[in-house]
């Protein structure tokens, strides 16, 4: 296990797909509890509620994709 974890640490583009899958299934979540929270509780319409949570969600994938899975460092 320890030579396992040792790999991964070492091997950036395995570090990079798993950072790709982790962020990815987080977007996912953010696109649920946006949908719910719109639909739910403000009770707006499901286009609405559906555009609102895919904005929220481009979003949260683009800065967390360029921030940890690509490490950009670029401002722009």
């Amino acid at each position: 296990m320890k030579q396992l974890i040792k790999k991964i640490r070492e091997d950036e583009k395995l570090q990079e797909v798993i950072s790709y899958l982790f962020f990815g299934g987080m977007t996912t979540v953010v696109n649920f509890i946006v949908f719910f929270l719109a639909r739910s509780l403000f009770g707006w319409s499901l286009v609405v509620s559906n555009t609102l949570s895919w904005i929220f969600s481009v979003l949260f994938a683009f800065a967390t994709n360029k921030k940890w899975v690509f490490k950009s460092k670029t401002r722009s």
